[in-house]
């Protein structure tokens, strides 16, 4: 989420896996990607991709250990899991449902694919409906 693609993609799924396993993350050039990057945020997320479990952040001293990574100073996760924090950037939302204001052109441009779905797979659906009636409150 901070670069906005992950660290190791590649459209071949087996090159993926491969570059995961064998190759170190390389982050993005900040002049060519306009993506800058502190030293801290760099250094914290090469040590959660650590290869070797053993010697990833974390596992030693759990999440105490991840927050108190330098990144994360100043940062309140009392407010956090309070939820007092305020959202750094609120989406501007208007009463047209067709509103797409808030999403990248590459996403809204494209073609939309219709799903069919079969006459027992939605009769589950709605079986199953009532489990989530208290999802979003």
């Amino acid at each position: 989420m901070i670069v906005g693609f992950p660290p190791f993609y590649h459209s071949n799924q087996q090159t993926m896996y491969e570059l995961i396993e064998k190759f170190p993350v390389k982050f993005p050039d900040p002049v060519k990607h306009k993506i800058p990057m502190s030293e801290e945020v760099k250094d914290l997320l090469s040590k959660l991709l650590e290869k070797d479990p053993k010697n990833r952040l974390g596992t030693d001293g759990g999440v105490d250990e991840i927050v108190s990574h330098p990144w994360f100073e100043g940062f309140d996760f009392d407010k956090l899991l309070k939820k007092e924090l305020e959202a750094p950037m609120l989406p501007k939302l208007s009463d047209d449902l067709e509103d797409v204001s808030n999403f990248d052109d590459e996403f809204t441009e494209q073609d939309v694919v219709h799903s069919n779905i079969s006459e027992s797979a939605l009769n589950l659906v709605n079986k199953n409906k009532k489990q989530f009636d208290a999802f979003d409150q």
